[in-house]
């Protein structure tokens, strides 16, 4: 792959106090950089070891709260492959330990259990609202496209295979398109039961919520 348009995102001063960055291709930017400045520099989070990003692309929240956490890595997982070599860049400068693993959701996801999970998935369930999203820009399917809610049924299916009992799972989504209700509903078919610890409205269409995964019963 050719790295000759990759960008670097630095820290701003006022999120981590040093100028640290991640490489990234445009094509790859699903987000993660707006729900950095917009959300995550604001919230207080409960204490974690470990953290992973679902749909990662370059990692742009798992590297800011693994380094604003002080953690020794992050494992990055998502489908595009394209996206180890940015994360081998970020590695090297930053001197990090952004670890990737290349799966379709945690389908393929043979790493360890963590105490954290984020992840912005693909928000639109279907053509028509990935139309309405995008005018129907085909870069961005695998960014926005969950056609039949496919990534969102097999993600939460599979969940207790990547986070620990008590362990956290923070979501952003469309609240037009997938709503906390939704998000319940499709954890019900696994054998542990999430619970809302707390949500908020990003912008007019985008929100996130926080939840929190109790035993198996």
């Amino acid at each position: 792959m050719m790295l000759f348009d990759t960008y670097k995102y630095t820290f701003h001063k006022q999120l981590l106090g040093n100028e640290k960055g991640i490489y990234y291709l445009p094509h790859h930017d699903g987000g993660g950089r707006y729900y950095i400045e917009n959300t995550l520099k604001n919230l207080d989070f409960p204490k974690f070891n470990s953290i992973m990003e679902m749909c990662s692309g370059p990692g742009f929240m798992g590297y800011y709260l693994m380094d604003r956490f002080n953690l020794n890595e992050v494992h990055l997982v998502d489908i595009n492959c394209d996206v180890e070599e940015t994360i081998k860049l970020t590695n090297d400068e930053n001197n990090w330990n952004g670890i990737f693993h290349f799966s379709n959701g945690l389908k393929d996801y043979n790493g360890p259990k963590v105490d954290f999970i984020i992840s912005n998935p693909p928000h639109c369930k279907n053509r028509e609202e990935f139309n309405e999203c995008t005018n129907g820009d085909i870069n961005q399917e695998n960014i926005l496209l969950d056609e039949n809610l496919k990534f969102h049924k097999n993600f939460l299916y599979d969940l207790d295979k990547a986070l620990n009992d008590n362990g956290y799972l923070m979501l952003f989504e469309n609240k037009g398109y997938i709503p906390i209700n939704l998000i319940l509903t499709l954890s019900k078919v696994s054998n542990y039961r999430l619970e809302v610890l707390d949500s908020g409205d990003i912008d007019d269409k985008t929100y996130w919520a926080l939840y929190k995964k109790r035993g198996i019963f």
